[in-house]
Parts: structure tokens; C-alpha cells; sequence
């Protein structure tokens, strides 16, 4: 568990490219698409993409000039200055599909025929609580904004406050934030760690840089058969877990000594704990500390 762990955090954080632009967080307004989904809950958006059956997508609401089912009008504000109507539904059918039973309002449901190219039945999970293409009809695929990835956790604070006095509605607000490619770095944990004496994450990243943190630092070490640390940890005021990837690591602590010989072994230590380090073979660690606090690093001429 423990190397499954750390094999994700390098994997997740440190491999592949840069995003750019292709995500969005979203937060939903109303209850059309519970249990799914529910009132208030922040999901990730992959825009763009080719729509499929069952898929969870966010659209903007065609102004096809019929009467909106107001007062529970939406209202998404998307970083674009402009506001927008958007709606998060379910893909319920795609073009050449034959339409499901009751998912058209007239003159579609008499129609006959499959789902026309460019468009895409839409419905809400809540049926009893949705305004969808049982109402509206055909939804136009260029009218995606993405596919829902899946839900996205809460910050402390509500990051993505919307305009107050708004009604209860059947449709879904949506408010989206900037796009996150400012807060994803994807990267190598071998190529950047040489490149700050392991350090991946932590307070000492610029303030700018998404891998910036002083709730956490995370270390990627590598380290020759010999390595040791010039001198001992004292007055330790962190939490730290370490991981080994790879080789033989000793961990020295106060009255004993912790080997670490097989993949996956760690060891963790609290508040207090005076530690010191020594790789009894070229080795592959992972350490995760936290809180990341300044006052800990050894000048580098002095690690031997």
C-alpha cells in the first residue's frame, strides 16, 4: 500500500506535460442531476472531447426564444466576461441513436428517425426535477463546453462565491473558475529533482509555482551507495513519512535504527524526533513532511 503510494504521488504529480487549458472546475446549482451530483458540489470539466452514451457533460442552454421556465433561471459565469446559461445533463443519446422513449417534447417525439448530426439528447438524472431535452429538445454538440471527470473536494473557503438573491432552480448553476492549467504541473520526479537537490514540493518552490506549499514538502532522493546527511535533524517540529523506492536506506533515530530494505518499507516520524540518514546501497526514497517550514537544510557542501 504504502509503495502503491508513493509510486502514485511521483506518477500523478511529476510525469507527462504540462496542461494547458483543457480543464475546468464548475460548481453545481440545483438538484436535477442528484443523486449524482448534488447543490453545491465542485466537479473537474475535460473541455471538449466527442460526447458518448452516459457520459456527464456541461452545456450552454440554446436561446431558442421560447419562454424559459423562469423564475428558476441559472446563471454560470465562465472567466469570460460574459454571462452564460450552462447546464450539467447526461448523455442519453448521440447522433444516428434512435431517440429513448419520452426523451423528445413535440414535434421531435413524432418525427421519427435517429438523433440528427450535431446533436445530442440530453436528460437529467432527477427526472422528476430536470429541464432537458424532454423540454428543449435537441442539444447541439457545439454547445459542449466538456465531460464531467468526476467530482472535485471543497476548499475551506468557498473559492467560487456567485451572485446571491438567486431563486432555487431546476436547472444547474454553474460558475466556472480559470482554467486550471496554472495549477497543474506535470513532470519527471528524477529530471526535477536533480534540479533542486530532490525537492519536488514544498515552501521553497516560488510562490507562483503550483508545486509551491507550506502545508506539505515532498522529496524525491536519490542516493549513491555512502550518502549520508552531514549532520542530524534536531528540534524536529514536523511529521515526516519516508518511503523506499528503491535499494537499502538506513534511518537513524534516537536509541535505534530503522533499515529499509524492501520496496515499500517506511517509516514515520513525529514532532520532536531527532533523525539522520544513511544509504547503505544506491537507493530511491520518497519523503513527505509536513508542515514545510524553513530552518532545516543542510548547505550543500556539507553533504557528503
Amino acid at each position: 500500500m504504502v509503495l502503491g503510494l508513493g509510486m502514485a504521488l511521483g506518477a500523478a504529480l511529476l510525469t507527462g506535460t504540462v496542461l494547458r487549458r483543457t480543464l475546468v472546475v464548475v460548481t453545481v446549482r440545483g438538484g436535477s442531476m442528484e443523486p449524482t451530483y448534488r447543490d453545491g458540489e465542485r466537479v473537474l470539466v475535460r473541455r471538449g472531447g466527442r460526447c458518448a452514451v452516459g457520459q456527464v457533460v456541461v452545456v450552454r442552454q440554446e436561446d431558442d426564444g421560447l419562454p424559459s421556465p423562469a423564475p428558476r433561471q441559472a446563471v454560470a459565469a465562465t472567466g469570460t466576461g460574459t454571462a452564460e446559461q450552462w447546464m450539467i445533463k447526461r448523455v442519453a443519446a448521440v447522433a444516428g441513436d434512435r431517440p429513448p422513449p419520452g426523451a423528445l417534447p413535440e414535434p421531435y417525439a413524432t418525427a421519427g428517425g435517429s438523433v440528427p448530426p450535431g446533436a445530442l439528447i440530453l436528460l437529467g438524472d432527477n427526472t422528476h426535477n430536470s429541464y432537458d431535452s424532454r423540454e428543449a429538445g435537441y442539444f447541439p454538440t457545439t454547445h459542449v463546453l466538456g465531460t464531467v471527470l468526476g467530482p472535485r473536494p471543497r476548499p475551506p473557503y468557498d473559492e467560487d462565491a456567485t451572485a446571491t438573491g438567486m431563486p432555487g432552480c431546476a436547472y444547474e448553476e454553474l460558475l466556472a473558475s480559470g482554467t486550471v492549467s496554472d495549477s497543474v504541473y506535470v513532470g519527471n520526479a528524477g529530471k526535477d529533482a536533480a534540479l533542486d537537490r530532490g525537492w519536488l514540493l514544498g515552501h521553497f518552490k516560488d510562490a507562483g509555482d503550483p508545486r509551491h506549499s507550506e502545508a506539505v514538502e515532498i522529496k524525491w532522493g536519490v542516493h549513491p551507495r555512502g550518502d549520508e546527511r552531514a549532520e542530524w535533524v534536531r528540534g524536529e517540529e514536523r511529521t515526516a513519512l519516508l518511503v523506499l523506492i528503491s535499494g537499502r536506506f538506513r534511518v537513524e533515530l534516537p536509541g535505534r535504527d530503522v533499515l529499509l530494505e524492501e520496496q515499500g518499507d517506511y517509516v514515520v516520524w513525529g514532532h520532536g524526533v531527532d533523525h539522520s540518514w544513511f544509504a547503505e546501497e544506491e537507493s530511491v526514497v520518497l519523503t513527505v513532511r509536513w508542515p514545510s517550514v524553513p530552518g532545516y537544510a543542510v548547505e550543500e557542501s556539507r553533504e557528503r
